[in-house]
């Protein structure tokens, strides 16, 4: 009888390890003994073989990098004439949930540190040089923000990351 009790538990232990369950607004990525499956798991219970497969979580819905003062990570950038400007940066991000296996094989669960925050801060400085620090604060501020978000919506949807807003 001590035995039919030890191997219900570990029938016990094995099934509740092997149940995995992905919610709404989130998907899974299975690796298999290190290796990426290229088929993303969408919300719902899902069945994984514990110790040669685990899963890893992606959130899809809209998060946000604040790159300001409050942060103490504003980004400074240098206009047409060489003049220094501080600008506060927030955007508004996703991943492309079909392609949550190409992020984490090329960048890992810290995405947003290796790819979103260093090609902002690129692509900022960039438009920034085009522009005179007269029209940063007038006349083209608008401008310059459909500019920086058109430039950075191409670069990210590259790394199948889709910015909402910035």
């Amino acid at each position: 009888i001590p035995v039919i009790i030890l191997l219900a538990v570990i029938a016990a232990v094995f099934l509740s390890r092997s149940i995995h369950i992905i919610d709404a607004g989130e998907v899974g990525v299975k690796l298999r003994l290190g290796k990426i499956d290229k088929e993303e798991l969408y919300p719902g219970i899902h069945i994984i073989l514990p110790a040669i497969e685990e899963v890893i979580i992606f959130s899809t819905r809209v998060e946000k990098i604040d790159m300001t003062n409050r942060n103490r990570n504003p980004i400074t950038a240098l206009s047409i004439e060489g003049l220094p400007v501080r600008l506060d940066v927030t955007v508004l991000y996703r991943i492309i949930p079909q392609k949550a296996d190409e992020i984490c094989k090329n960048y890992g669960v810290n995405f947003a540190e290796k790819v979103i925050i260093p090609i902002v801060r690129e692509t900022v400085r960039n438009v920034i040089a085009r522009y005179k620090i007269e029209d940063l604060y007038s006349t083209k501020r608008a401008e310059l923000q459909k500019t920086i978000y058109d430039e950075l919506k191409k670069r990210l949807l590259t790394a199948h990351i889709q910015v909402v807003d910035l």
